[in-house]
This record gives structure tokens, sequence and C-alpha cells, in this order.
């Protein structure tokens, strides 16, 4: 029995854009489709490499270094909805990772007073310094990695073009409830 298909219109493309595909080749060749392999490979290369240094030197994970910046940036603390939307996890899976950083002592919970079934996520002492830390070691690898890898007049236009790869995919993903 075959696959059914059932119509998205989200996912479908137009006969224009579907043209030239006519096998698993041309599918696999398609230079969107290709362009979308390196993308997820290279993010996926250095994500493994970038986050085992951060493992080794600071004991931390990838993931909770992620959520110290997180912090860091907003300023302020962050209930766990933010922190489970911004790092496109689920509930649960915010809960654990919180429930380990504040084990190493990098964050703590503090309930929030307009709403006391809210709790909100703060940076400890111990975080900001561990961030601080971790990001300087960070900022030298993503150098060695990622940017001295491409001719220096390439590196401002990929630094852009993230940024607007990021903003659109933010942009499309749903809210939570």
């Amino acid at each position: 029995m075959g696959a059914q298909h059932t119509r998205n219109p989200d996912t479908e493309s137009s006969e224009e854009d579907q043209a030239g595909i006519t096998t698993v080749a041309d599918a696999a060749n398609e230079p969107r489709v290709l362009a979308f392999g390196r993308l997820l490979g290279a993010a996926g290369g250095l994500g493994y490499v970038l986050g085992r240094a951060i493992e080794r030197e600071f004991g931390i994970s990838h993931a909770m270094f992620e959520v110290l910046l997180l912090l860091g940036r907003a300023g302020r603390p962050l209930s766990m909805r933010e922190i489970t939307q911004a790092r496109v996890l689920t509930t649960g899976g915010a809960t654990r990772l919180v429930d380990r950083m504040q084990t190493y002592s990098l964050v703590h919970r503090e309930v929030y007073e307009a709403d006391r079934r809210v709790h909100l996520v703060a940076l400890t002492e111990i975080g900001e310094m561990t961030a601080v830390k971790a990001a300087r070691a960070h900022a030298a690898n993503v150098q060695r990695y990622m940017l001295d890898a491409l001719p220096a007049a390439q590196r401002e236009a990929l630094l852009a073009g993230l940024a607007a790869l990021s903003m659109s995919a933010g942009a499309v993903l749903p809210q939570m409830p």
C-alpha cells in the first residue's frame, strides 16, 4: 500500500518550483535543497565542535550556555515560558535544563509577585561569571572555526544573512499558548 499524500498549502510549492525535479537524484542535487543541507551540516558540525569546547572547559552544556546568554541579553529574570519559547524547547525540556542549571548554581528561580503561579529564572553571580568566561572562549572559537573559514570580504555578508534568517525563522515559529 502506498503512502497517501495530503495537500498542505503551507508546504506545497508551485509547478514552477517543482520543474526539473523528476527523480531522487534531481531532488538531492536541487540547489536550494543542497543549500539548506549545507546550512544544517555546518550548524551541526560547528554546534558539536563549539559545544564540546564549552563542556570541556566550563563543565556546562551548550544549551546551558545559550540560556545564560539569553538571560544576559534580557537583562532581567525570564519566565520559564519565555525560555521555552526562545530555546524552542518543550516545557519539560526547559524545566529539566533549568533544574540542572540550578544544581550548578548558575541560575535560581523566584516567584513572580504579580502572579505567584509564574516562576522567573535569574542568573546567579556564578552564572554571570560563567557566562562571561565561556563567552570569551566561545567568541575565539567562533572566530577560529567559523569566521576564519571565510574570506574576510564575505564575513559581514554572512553575519547579516544569518541575522535575517534568524528573524525569518522566528517570525514563522508558532507562539506557545
